[in-house]
């Protein structure tokens, strides 16, 4: 994760923050084994994250914040194989 802060004139405050994140699971579960190869299985899991924020006095006691906010995640399977048969020679 990495962020940043910068207080501004005025007593206006902002800041912005990205983060992100890999992850690569195998699943035994979902693995077998054949005299033709081995199959196995692993979860992918990506994420991103990126969020921006502005701060600022609004009349005298009010103070009013805004941003905006992006998020991606994302899941897959994937198969891998090992095939066992190799060729004579």
């Amino acid at each position: 994760m990495w962020r940043a802060e910068k207080d501004f004139a005025g007593g206006s405050t902002g800041h912005l923050q990205v983060a992100g994140d890999y992850e690569k699971t195998s699943v035994p579960y979902l693995a077998f084994t054949s005299p033709f190869g081995n199959d196995d299985w692993a979860l992918i899991r990506r994420s991103f994250e990126a969020e921006a924020q502005h701060s600022f006095r609004w009349l005298q006691r009010n103070r009013l914040t805004w941003g905006v906010n992006f998020r991606r995640h994302e899941h897959r399977r994937q198969r891998q194989r090992d095939r066992g048969l190799e060729p004579a020679g």
